[in-house]
Parts: structure tokens; sequence; C-alpha cells
């Protein structure tokens, strides 16, 4: 159980993993001492704590059994889950702890499930952020970004193109479509591109907005976005309720925090 005398721990699901790790690290780094590696596997989280110093800490819990992991979350102010939880009642019981929480999921069915959960959230004083990620996630604020420069869009197209440097594929799909592709891909490989593109009107004529985000590793995005998320609800209060990244975050400011942790961003210039 996390034992402190004030409700300030972060509680990283999946801590040590490679998502996890990076999202760990992000946060020591702001939050030293404050920062728990969460899994069963004890020795791993042991590991990993001994790696940095102890800036992160090691925390046994097992999600197959709910009731005990939840109430191991007494002291904790956020979690954020970078581990399958298998469906919504985990997060349920650290939104209605009023636990902040942070899923970086990209199952269109789970994150479905868990809007359901809004209003228990604003009940408890709680927020839960969902669309934590690559896509959905980066995308969403890429979308929003091709919003806020056209007067109105009529259609977006969002292109997903994984493994570069090595075989790869590509898709450009809807999005509930493109949801459903993600949850089946795995995490990791070399390098990634992810590009909206937009069709609507400025000032009643046709134009067009696309903008982009690259780099190597997927795994190392998303725990980047995911930590930001993270330490923007544990530093600062943020509206109630369960949110998506977008609703959050305006997209100008993500992608320079995400630039400066080595990502790239490309953005085609305002439409005259």
């Amino acid at each position: 159980m996390i034992r402190r005398k004030e409700r300030d721990g972060v509680v990283v699901i999946g801590g040590y993993g490679a998502v996890g790790r990076t999202v760990c690290t992000g946060l020591a780094q702001r939050f030293p001492g404050r920062v728990f590696a969460a899994g069963r596997n004890m020795k791993k989280a042991e590991a990993f704590s001994r790696e940095t110093g102890r800036k992160i800490l090691p925390f046994e819990l097992d999600l197959g059994d709910l009731s005990r992991a939840a109430r191991a979350l007494d002291g904790a102010r956020l979690v954020v889950a970078c581990a399958e939880t298998g469906d919504t009642s985990f997060a349920r019981a650290c939104l209605e702890r009023g636990i902040h929480y942070v899923d970086v999921s990209a199952s269109y069915a789970f994150l479905r499930e868990v809007e359901r959960l809004d209003a228990l959230a604003r009940e408890h004083r709680a927020t839960g952020v969902l669309s934590v990620g690559l896509v959905p996630g980066l995308t969403n604020l890429l979308a929003k970004r091709c919003a806020q420069v056209l007067d109105s869009v009529r259609s977006l197209d969002i292109s997903v193109l994984l493994g570069l440097g090595g075989a790869h594929g590509e898709a450009a799909v809807r999005w509930t479509a493109l949801v459903a592709l993600l949850s089946r891909l795995q995490l990791g490989s070399e390098g990634f591109s992810v590009k909206v593109e937009a069709e609507g009107a400025v000032d009643g004529y046709p134009s067009t907005y696309s903008g982009s985000v690259s780099g190597r590793g997927e795994g190392y995005a998303t725990g980047i976005v995911a930590a930001l998320v993270a330490e923007r609800l544990y530093a600062a209060p943020c509206e109630r309720g369960v949110l998506h990244v977008e609703q959050l975050f305006d997209p100008s400011a993500m992608f320079d925090q995400i630039t400066a942790h080595g990502l790239t961003v490309a953005l085609d210039p305002p439409p005259r």
C-alpha cells in the first residue's frame, strides 16, 4: 500500500515496461520519489528502481485482485495505465476514489466504455484522460489543429506509417476503423509517422490543411504523450470528467512539448 502523509503518489501500471519506463522517467524528473513503477513482477520493478537511483519506487500491484489493488492506491493522486487492464473495473475504482486516471489504450470498445464513467468522475472530482498516444492521441491533436485553421472542415483523412526502416504497412482509413487497426498492432517498431489531411473552406473558398508527427519508437512517443498529460493533471486543476487528449491540450502547446522530446512535427502554413 502507498502510505503517504499527503495524497501525492503517481502510480504507473506497467511502469517497468517499454511505455511505462518512458512515463516514469519523464514524471520522475518533476516529481522524484513520488512516482511508482507498478506491476505484478516486483523483481523487475525493483531492478528498474535501482537503475533510477530510487527516484522511481517499486510497487507490487496485481489487477487480478481488484479490491486489494484499489485499496493499495490510497495515497495516490494519479494513475497512468500503460498495460491492458482487461475491462473498465480498475478505471472505475480509481475515479470513484477521486484518483485521476490516464490510459494509453487504443481499443475503441474499451475507450467507449470508459467514456461512460464521465458522470462518476465528475461526482468524485476526478479527471480521466483517454486517447493518449499516437492513434488515438496525436491524431486527435492534428485533427483539432486542422479545425482551428480552416473555417469549416468537410473531410479528414488519417494515415499511419509504422515500422519505418523495416517491413512496414500503411493505412489511410476513417476514425473508427483506424482505432480498431491500431488496437491490433504491436508498439515498438523502429519508426512511425502519423498524418492528418483536412479538406474544407476558408472565407468561403475551398482549402486544405495537413499536419504530421514522426519519430523513432512508437512506444517512446506514446510514453512521452502520456507523461505530459499526467504532468498536467498532477500539477494543476483540470476540468473534471472523462476527456480525450484534445479536450485538455491546445495542439500548439503539445506540439512544442513533444518536439522538445525529439519528435518531429510538420504543419502546413495557414492558408491565406
